[in-house]
């Protein structure tokens, strides 16, 4: 058995509307408390990691 764990994540979004169309921004910022731990036995998940994305929406 795998010992207990706790990650800490999240993320803020923004969107911005142009005309009618739509510009999302999203920052992500996962395992913040920097856990090490393991789903599957010796094989580790990533310690602490961001993500930047921005997205373009286009209506008809």
């Amino acid at each position: 058995m795998l010992p207990s764990y706790f990650t800490l994540d999240v993320s803020v979004n923004y969107r911005l509307k142009l005309k009618a169309n739509n510009l999302n921004f999203k920052l992500s910022a996962n395992n913040l408390l920097n856990e090490n731990y393991q789903i599957i036995r010796n094989f580790p998940m990533p310690g602490r990691n961001f993500l930047f994305s921005i997205n373009y929406e286009m209506e008809n």
